[in-house]
Parts: structure tokens; sequence; C-alpha cells
């Protein structure tokens, strides 16, 4: 029987994708999460709102911005000139649940 694991994170098969911005949060019990941004594409017309998007209990982040896919929701949201917000919920595959 094989154990529950992360998904590999090696970059094979990985396409080319802009970096978001990390912003790391500490939370009044000291369970530290990210936010991560993505920033709406150069050249494309900016909207006045931002997405914010939270995955569900025991996914991680990566459900909206899957790397091995050409345009996940991250990158359609940003091509359509829209700011993206991606929390990292504490709930979720991270650090935070690891350490428990």
């Amino acid at each position: 029987m094989r154990t529950l694991d992360s998904s590999d994170r090696t970059p094979s098969g990985y396409l080319p994708k802009t970096l978001p911005t990390i912003i790391h949060l500490t939370s009044r019990d000291g369970v530290k999460t990210v936010i991560k941004i993505g920033e709406p594409k150069p050249r494309v017309p900016k909207r006045s709102m931002s997405i914010v998007v939270i995955p569900g209990a025991s996914v991680e982040d990566a459900i909206f911005s899957l790397p091995t896919i050409p345009t996940n929701a991250v990158y359609c949201s940003t091509g359509f000139g829209y700011g993206i917000q991606v929390l990292v919920p504490r709930s979720g595959i991270g650090d935070a649940v690891e350490e428990g």
C-alpha cells in the first residue's frame, strides 16, 4: 500500500510562467501562511477589481496555477486584466498542516 504524498515538485514538463508576488502572513496563534498575488499582464487594460480565490480543504493553491497547462486560472484572469490573489489556507496542503 502506498502512503499519501504531495505531488512531485520537479520542473519536468512545466511551462514557463511568471512567478507571483508572495506575501507572508502570521496569524494571532503563530501559524504562518502566504497569499500569492498575480498582477495583470503588461499591455492589457487593468480592471478595477481583483479576484480572490481560496482552495478548499486538503488541496493546494496549485489547482489555480497548474504549471503543466498553457492557460491556467491565474493566467486567464491576469490575461483579462484582473489582479488575482490566491490564499494558501492553513487547512490545505502545506507547512502549517505538516507541522500540526
